[in-house]
């Protein structure tokens, strides 16, 4: 029930595999590997997903797992225009967003 996906993001940058419909933007990240995506919204599916999660073996599974949700976050990172208070900055000094990053 979380509006801005803000959340996603975060626990992706800590390495934390989410679980999620296949409603948000985040589909397709997950889907490459970041995490888990729940086609049925039934609780059910809900349960077999986190219980393909549990069954990762101990060391190696789960590592790897967390590298590739923080690697689905770099990914998506990348793609990301700069923050909007940049482009707020930037506006109102009436300059172009580069600026910011190289003055």
């Amino acid at each position: 029930g979380e509006n801005f996906c803000h959340t996603i993001a975060e626990a992706l940058q800590a390495g934390c595999p989410v679980l999620a419909t296949d409603k948000t933007p985040w589909t397709g990240i997950l889907r490459e590997g970041a995490g888990y995506v729940c086609t049925d919204r039934s609780d059910l599916a809900a349960v077999a997903r986190l219980v393909d999660a549990a069954r990762l073996d101990a060391a190696a599974g789960r590592t790897l797992a967390r590298q590739q949700a923080r690697q689905g976050f770099e990914r998506w990172f990348q793609c990301q225009p700069f923050d909007v208070v940049e482009a707020a900055l930037a506006a109102v000094a009436g300059r172009d967003a580069q600026w910011i990053a190289d003055p």
